[in-house]
């Protein structure tokens, strides 16, 4: 039970580490794991050496740091990460053991497609296996998202301007929309209306999708015009009155139709500090009209829909 002015013991901390030192597994030594007697003896405060106070979670070899990490839902040992190389390469990665297939997600259809060559092609000759980042470089990965409705979808954000869907069964994108010359800073899913995420750019424009009108592009473009670049910083990322940092959805349980509801706010924060709220309408912000179960079916209708691009 945590009380004010009540002390708090720091048992045991997790990193992920990016030096070059701890590539070579992808399982973290069972040494890290253990605390040492005098460490709870003495407060937590114990020699290093003793007790190993960080849980290590090692990058593929090649990779030098990370640019986006998430775990996944259904199986929270398991992670994805994006090499902040900009190669544009998803990894998928285990903490025990090895992670099953596919092991990369890659930008686009061609550049798996070149990779699956490359890899037959070593097969065939007996030798190495290709890098990991695949033989096509695309724009850095700035986000990875999943998808709260269904747990084998996921976004993934980039600084090129696009912004692609997946399934985690996957290696190419079943869906990819190349947005703007602005990199995308965030993309996010919205937690009430399945089928429903948005995504920002660093020009202060914000996407709406929503695929149950159009799974071809957004159905909303909206500029944010207290969010316009400032011309001096526009190459350096920057923005007029702060950098865009994260954008983040309030929960409601209200339904569309229904008066005296709460409307959902879209929260936008800046690199300066500051914090911009938006209102959103009931087309995006509140639960659809209809039952529980016809939205549900809906849902599974969309996916299936979905699964049909998967490979």
């Amino acid at each position: 039970q945590l009380l004010f002015g009540g002390k708090v013991k720091l048992i045991l901390a997790g990193v992920l580490d990016s030096g070059a030192a701890l590539r070579t597994s992808l399982r973290a030594p069972r040494a890290a794991m253990r605390l040492a007697p005098s460490a709870v003896r003495n407060g937590g405060a114990a020699d290093a050496a003793a007790a190993p106070s960080s849980l290590r979670m090692c990058l593929p070899p090649g990779m030098d740091a990370c640019a986006a990490l998430a775990f996944l839902p259904s199986d929270p040992s398991q992670y994805l990460v994006a090499d902040a190389a900009g190669t544009g390469a998803v990894l998928r990665r285990s903490r025990f053991g090895p992670a099953p297939s596919p092991l990369t997600y890659y930008a686009t259809a061609a550049a798996a497609s070149a990779s699956r060559d490359a890899m037959l092609q070593r097969a065939g000759e007996g030798g190495a296996p290709p890098p990991v980042a695949g033989p096509a470089a695309s724009g850095l990965v700035t986000c990875v998202e999943f998808c709260p409705h269904a747990p084998t979808l996921f976004l993934v954000a980039r600084d090129d301007g696009s912004l692609s869907l997946y399934h985690t069964a996957c290696e190419r994108p079943l869906l990819r929309y190349d947005l703007a010359l602005q990199a995308l800073r965030c993309a996010l899913w919205s937690p009430t209306r399945p089928g429903v995420f948005w995504a920002l750019d660093m020009s202060g424009v914000l996407y709406a999708f929503d695929l149950f009108k159009s799974m071809q592009e957004p159905v909303l473009r909206h500029e944010l015009a207290h969010l316009a670049p400032d011309v001096a910083h526009a190459h350096g990322g920057g923005l007029e009155g702060g950098g865009v940092l994260s954008i983040a959805l309030s929960p409601t349980h209200a339904r569309s139709g229904r008066a005296g509801g709460p409307a959902a706010l879209l929260a936008i924060g800046l690199s300066d500090g500051q914090l911009s709220l938006h209102a959103l309408s009931d087309e995006f912000g509140q639960r659809p009209a209809k039952g529980r179960d016809e939205q549900r079916a809906d849902w599974k209708r969309k996916l299936r829909e979905l699964e049909t691009f998967a490979c």
